[in-house]
């Protein structure tokens, strides 16, 4: 029997089920959950609307193995993020920063670019741009 989606969510939940559900309906002994779900963890899968495969992690199947068991497939429909609303792209003087302290600190850690920031001319740099500075790398100089 196939089940028909009627949003995103639910699809995200029916594939989340279709990959841990036979887990569920088993009476597994001590340590072989563990075992199936690393077995699991190895194969890739393409989730609804993707349009490469991927590995899921251990944890993460785990958390989706207890909600399903705890909640079944309501509990497994993606929540909302928590930065939802929030702008996420970088204004062009934004992304012009990143990548002068990248160039300027190349191994910097962001915690501590983060930390220095009000010493530097960077003290406009907002906290929400950590993911943004770890993924800011310049590009190399065709001249170089």
């Amino acid at each position: 029997m196939t089940l028909s989606p009627k949003d995103h969510a639910e699809a995200v939940a029916i594939f989340r089920s279709e990959i841990i559900g036979g887990l569920t309906r088993r009476e597994l002994d001590r340590g072989e959950l563990r075992r199936e779900l690393l077995v699991i963890a190895k194969q890739r899968w393409r989730a609804p609307d993707a349009d490469h495969t991927r590995t899921y992690g251990l944890r993460t199947l785990e958390r989706w193995y207890s909600a399903y068991r705890k909640g079944g497939l309501e509990a497994l429909r993606p929540e909302p993020r928590s930065d939802r609303g929030r702008a996420q792209a970088l204004t062009a003087e934004q992304r012009e920063l990143l990548l002068d302290i990248r160039r300027e600190y190349p191994f910097a850690t962001v915690p501590t670019i983060l930390r220095r920031r009000a010493r530097r001319p960077w003290r406009d740099l907002r906290d929400d741009c950590a993911a943004a500075l770890r993924r800011a790398r310049p590009r190399p100089d065709p001249a170089a």
